[in-house]
C-alpha cells in the first residue's frame, strides 16, 4: 500500500508542478543553480530542476536527479537524498525500466522518509 501511495504522491507532484513548466522558469533555476553556494540548496534545486525537465528532457532529468543524490549523499543531507530517489524511481518510469527497478527507488525514498519523519 505504501508502495502505491508514493508512486502516485509522485506521479501527481510531477504533472502539477509540469503544467507550470516554462523554458524562463528552467533558465531560471539553472542560473540560480550557477551562483548557489550552499550545497542544501543546491540539492534543493537540483531536485526541482529534476522534477521540471520531466517529459522536456529525459537526459536532464537524470542528470539533475544522481547530480542532487550524489551531493545529498556527500554532505548528509537526507531530505535531499529522499526526493532525488523518488526522482530516480521517475526517471526508470519515465525511460521505461522494468517495475521492480522503478520500485527500488521508490522504496529506498520511503524508507528513508520514514527513518527520518518525512512523512
Amino acid at each position: 500500500m505504501r508502495q502505491l501511495y508514493l508512486i502516485v504522491l509522485g506521479i501527481t507532484i510531477h504533472f502539477t508542478l509540469n503544467a507550470q513548466l516554462t523554458p524562463a522558469v528552467i533558465d531560471s533555476l539553472e542560473l540560480r543553480l550557477l551562483d548557489e553556494t550552499d550545497d542544501i540548496l543546491k540539492v534543493d534545486l537540483m531536485n526541482d530542476l529534476s522534477i521540471r525537465y520531466y517529459r522536456v528532457s529525459v537526459k536532464r532529468e537524470q542528470e539533475y536527479a544522481y547530480q542532487a543524490i550524489e551531493l545529498s549523499r556527500k554532505i548528509g543531507y537526507k531530505k535531499g537524498e529522499t526526493v532525488a530517489l523518488k526522482n530516480i524511481g521517475i526517471v526508470q518510469r519515465t525511460i521505461g525500466a522494468p517495475i521492480d527497478s522503478i520500485l527500488h527507488y521508490y522504496n529506498q525514498s520511503l524508507v528513508l522518509a520514514e527513518e527520518n519523519g518525512f512523512l
